[in-house]
């Protein structure tokens, strides 16, 4: 048993819109900030309403300052337990907006992909969601893996479709030594270069309303904006940082890493979304 003792204070497992505490029947838990960087499996004492207990860190270890619940009460002597690490954003409004893209510094990896790599971020915060590549409701036998997989396909094969229609205008543009006239090969590589950009343009705006809508749904945000085509305007305009703001609201990034190239952009011993996980009711003192 670790000499560190740490402050713990309720929350619930139940969300509310409006902001009010839990009903009666909502299980409680306490929620923890971890004293030090501590190593899974790891005891300390926690210390709560004037008692003393002791809880293990979770899986994949916990650093200074991250938080994580314990049931409450668990066990016959109505303390001790097994940490439960959370996942949630907020419910009733954005976790932060969509100008907020560098509030986890220039170099975070959500940055990055929204804005290199936009389907690969999606196709992450959609695998959270446990939603199809087209943005649907996944089967219960569907792979988990298989919305990321097929948006980092997605992302390749336009990658290198127009990379090889770039090639061959370069090839055969109009130059001096035919008076700058424009072939029908160059022609017909032209428009499937603007064929390409519109259908890549028409289905990333397409997923991104949906993803975006079941969102909303999810967490209970109202549309605010735009008369009711919020979603639309925001995927269409703001494109990249839209995708990035659904990244941070379905991910803890204070507590879990962030990874390019996951299939949900964060580390295998992180929750998932819709594990059942409760929701700050009071703040630590």
């Amino acid at each position: 048993m670790a000499s560190y003792t740490a402050i713990a204070v309720p929350v619930y497992d139940s969300d509310r819109v409006d902001g009010s505490k839990a009903s009666s029947g909502a299980r409680p838990y306490l929620e923890v900030v971890a004293p030090g960087t501590l190593p899974e499996g790891y005891a300390f004492d926690v210390e709560f309403d004037g008692q003393s207990f002791s809880v293990k860190v979770p899986v994949g270890g916990v650093e200074e300052g991250q938080k994580f619940s314990v049931p409450f009460p668990c066990a016959a002597d109505g303390y001790s337990g097994t940490a439960v690490p959370y996942q949630s954003g907020p419910m009733g409004r954005w976790k932060d907006s969509m100008c907020d893209c560098c509030q986890l510094g220039i170099c975070h990896p959500v940055i990055w992909n929204a804005y290199c790599c936009p389907l690969i971020l999606l196709g992450q915060v959609m695998t959270r969601l446990k939603l199809t590549w087209l943005a649907n409701d996944r089967s219960s036998s569907a792979n988990p893996r298989g919305t990321f997989y097929a948006m980092a396909t997605i992302t390749a094969v336009l990658f290198l479709l127009r990379w090889i229609v770039t090639v061959i205008l370069v090839q055969i543009a109009p130059s001096s030594e035919n008076g700058f006239q424009q072939t029908n090969t160059y022609l017909l590589c032209q428009g499937a270069s603007y064929f390409i950009t519109i259908m890549m343009i028409i289905f990333i705006v397409t997923v991104v309303v949906k993803t975006r809508k079941r969102i909303r749904q999810k967490y209970g945000i109202p549309a605010q904006d735009c008369g009711g085509c919020e979603d639309c305007c925001c995927a269409y305009w703001c494109t990249c940082c839209t995708i990035a703001q659904m990244a941070r609201h379905t991910a803890n990034y204070e507590t879990y890493a962030a990874q390019c190239c996951s299939e949900t952009g964060l580390p295998q011993h992180a929750p998932a979304l819709d594990t059942e996980v409760p929701s700050r009711v009071d703040s630590i003192v």
